[in-house]
């Protein structure tokens, strides 16, 4: 041990008299604190502006501006520098026949050279240290656990890039070309894990070798088992090699001894790192405060309920669009996705069916194509370069029923209990699914999820219907992110010439155009008496179809529609935000509220909450204090409207959407009444107006949350973070700022030049 510590006491300070090593330690300090100053400029700017704004810690640390991943973007360059001499040098002076007369071993000198290099390392890390203590003091809440997380992985990182350095450094004893070697290597680790990936075995070798994104999970604030193995493995092996390669210089050996020592070593590496990257032997650490790393507490029940074994098979049509997501070189990228379950469910395997069928929209024209099905797949495994087995859609054994399904990439979920469900991709930026809806599939095998019925037969919005007042996005379009049956849900259309089945959970009446017959108002109301729950959506033309129903309700749609002047949109378009009621009912409200998005509602009716029927009412959403109800046809284009208007009653804040609950039969009956049927249109979904965002969108998981009482869908809401202000002003942070981009430098700089004087005096 006291050799070692001498070697490394020599090699640092060799290090530290070394221009090469201070100028890296100065660039290094200069690049990271005009990062952190600019990132600490945005929360600045926050906090001036009174941005809402959350997270900081993970912002400033974690996020794609953050400290730490834009010194991880340059530390390779820095390491070549530092290590290209430290064994060449060695040889080329002559200095090394020295350690070899000497009772020292080759471990002896590899280790000792390599604890100063650690040391060397650990200069960095205090480096972004100083950045960090900073942060501790002046961030309200930090989470430190990220913090020091983060530097974990990158003092991990940089004792492999030391490692690798050192062994080539080994090699040649000219240092130029131990440099040029190291930055070869670094290159090769990087993209090893693109190599073989059609092929299972070689993939699972050269994918565990690549080197990429292993320090950004430490980043992120995850600790993984197979990442820090693999940072101990890669470091170990290379250490080997160093010693191996002094060996063989100082004593003849021949090629296959060589050759045998080298692959032995290699051989137990891989074999470490194939086991550690095995499910059943992987832990987990997420160190973040709110556990953002991890599965939604609702997701972990899911995955805590699945059958013993699960099965997720892909169906890949290559002809389909978003084929490129899927093919076969992409296989471990897919596996990250859904690492998160296979974290608590290690038995779940993937697999993947390739398969070709022509559909109107192919992934190579776009458009509709005259060519045959196997001159489409020629043509696209050619443009594409892909060679991989593809077989068509008849032969795809077992037989499935992907027509149901558009033909599109579509996975189908099997548990061992001969449950099945479907899990989609979606025709938006993203495509691929996210934890809301691969958990609402996996639900499908453990639980009896809720039916929707949509009641049809006077002309009501149908779940069929694309046309743009229709209702098929929401509820039953397959590859609609947002669609009910992709979030829990199935959904059906019911007639109310019969009693209601027993099955339906929840039942939607929206904008009949026509009045019930008494026996179907008398199967509504049994329907109503059982204590289930419906959403009711009408229309300013739709008054007398629905007031005869929504009077048992202690509810009733004002005749007229509401106008509002006041806000820069169409009179008769209500921009609305979510009230204090609101946004206690549902989270999702919450959310429309700090998005500050409003729920567009055109031509709306306003509700009288009358109260008489034992219904309590919580009013959702309700319009401006300055709006009317105007009982007349008005052509906007050519009749101006003034505010406020002489001809009519009340200017008030009226009703648009109210949630109604009751005791009735042994259940707590809840029922959602609206004064607009079109704001879940096709077309009104994702309305945007300069005034303010739309959050449309955001009333179907609020409103069938609370109607299936929180069945469906999955709820991954996660707390709020607290790390969300400075203790820092303006006037603190120009001084602050001054030290840690041009102060702090320069201390460093001093203190080489010190170190610098004091060697030459000597």
């Amino acid at each position: 041990m006291k050799i070692i510590f001498n070697i490394a006491k020599n090699e640092l300070r060799k290090l530290f008299y070394s221009p090469v090593a201070w100028l890296v330690l100065i660039i290094f300090c200069v690049q990271s604190g005009s990062v952190f100053s600019g990132i600490y400029e945005l929360f600045m700017y926050w906090k001036r502006a009174k941005v809402d704004a959350s997270d900081f810690t993970l912002f400033a640390y974690a996020g794609s501006r953050s400290i730490y991943l834009s010194a991880e973007s340059y530390l390779y360059l820095y390491i070549p520098l530092l290590t290209m001499g430290i064994m060449s040098q060695e040889f080329s002076s002559g200095s090394v026949k020295l350690l070899y007369s000497s009772p020292v071993t080759n471990a002896q000198i590899v280790i000792g050279k390599y604890v100063a290099l650690l040391c060397f390392d650990l200069m960095l890390i205090g480096v972004l240290l100083v950045f960090n203590i900073f942060s501790l003091f002046t961030i309200q809440h930090v989470d430190v656990a990220v913090v020091f997380c983060g530097l974990l992985g990158l003092f991990l990182l940089i004792a492999a890039y030391e490692a690798i350095g050192l062994f080539m450094s080994s090699i040649s004893s000219y240092v130029i070309v131990a440099a040029m070697g190291t930055f070869a290597l670094f290159a090769v680790l990087s993209m090893i894990g693109g190599i073989g990936q059609s092929i299972a075995l070689v993939r699972d070798i050269t994918y565990w070798l690549s080197i990429n994104s292993r320090a950004n999970v430490f980043i992120a604030g995850l600790i993984t088992s197979e990442d820090f193995i693999y940072f101990l493995v890669i470091s170990i092996l290379f250490l080997f090699f160093t010693v191996l390669r002094l060996r063989f210089k100082r004593q003849p050996s021949t090629f296959i001894q060589r050759f045998t020592r080298y692959s032995a070593v290699i051989l137990i590496a891989i074999t470490i790192g194939y086991f550690s990257a095995l499910p059943d032997f992987k832990g987990y650490i997420d160190v973040t405060r709110n556990k953002v790393n991890t599965l939604s507490k609702g997701s972990q029940d899911i995955v805590s309920k699945l059958p013993r074994d699960v099965t997720i098979t892909t169906y890949v049509n290559v002809l389909a669009r978003g084929v490129q997501i899927f093919t076969p070189d992409k296989f471990k990228s897919e596996q990250r996705r859904y690492e998160d379950y296979i974290r608590f469910k290690p038995r779940l395997k993937l697999k993947y069916v390739y398969y070709y069928h022509k559909n109107n929209e192919s992934s190579l024209y776009q458009k509709e194509s005259k060519m045959s099905e196997k001159e489409l797949l020629d043509s696209t495994m050619q443009v594409n370069r892909w060679d991989f087995d593809v077989v068509p859609y008849s032969d795809v054994d077992p037989k499935v029923d992907l027509a149901s399904q558009g033909f599109q990439q579509t996975s189908l979920i099997q548990g061992s209990n001969n449950k099945t469900a479907w899990l989609r991709t979606f025709n938006d930026d993203f495509v691929i699914p996210f934890e809301p809806e691969i958990s609402a599939a996996l639900k499908r095998l453990n639980q009896k999820l809720p039916v929707v019925g949509m009641v049809s037969g006077h002309n009501e919005r149908s779940i069929n219907s694309n046309f743009d007042d229709g209702y098929q996005r929401f509820t039953v379009q397959k590859d609609y992110r947002s669609a009910l049956v992709n979030k829990g849900f199935d959904v059906r259309e019911v007639g109310l010439d019969q009693p209601v089945a027993n099955d339906i959970s929840i039942l939607i009446l929206a904008d009949p155009k026509a009045a019930l017959s008494s026996s179907q108002t008398k199967n509504l109301d049994s329907y109503l008496l059982s204590g289930k729950n419906m959403m009711i959506l009408g229309e300013p033309e739709g008054q007398e179809y629905l007031n005869p129903i929504l009077s048992n309700l202690g509810v009733q749609l004002i005749p007229g529609y509401l106008l509002d002047t006041t806000q820069h949109l169409q009179p008769d378009l209500m921009g609305l935000k979510p009230t204090a009621n609101a946004i206690g009912f549902s989270k999702y409200f919450d959310d429309m509220s700090q998005r500050h998005e409003a729920l567009y509602m055109p031509t709306a009716a306003a509700i009288n909450i009358l109260g008489n029927k034992g219904y309590a009412a919580q009013i959702l959403f309700q319009s401006n204090p300055k709006s009317w109800i105007e009982t007349r046809k008005i052509d906007f284009r050519r009749e101006a409207i003034q505010f406020p208007p002489g001809h009519v009653g009340k200017v008030s804040a009226y009703p648009t959407a109210i949630a109604l609950s009751k005791d009735i039969n042994g259940r707590h009956q809840k029922i959602i009444v609206t004064g607009d049927a079109d704001f879940l249109s096709n077309s009104r979904l994702y309305e945007t107006h300069d005034a303010s965002r739309g959050g449309n969108y955001e009333f179907i998981p609020a409103a069938f949350e609370w109607l299936s009482d929180g069945i469906a869908p999955v709820d991954n809401h996660r707390p709020n973070g607290i790390d969300n202000d400075l203790n820092i002003g303006d006037k603190s942070w120009k001084i602050y700022s001054v030290i840690l981009r041009w102060i702090y430098p320069l201390v460093l700089i001093l203190i080489a030049f010190i170190i610098y004087v004091r060697r030459k005096s000597r």
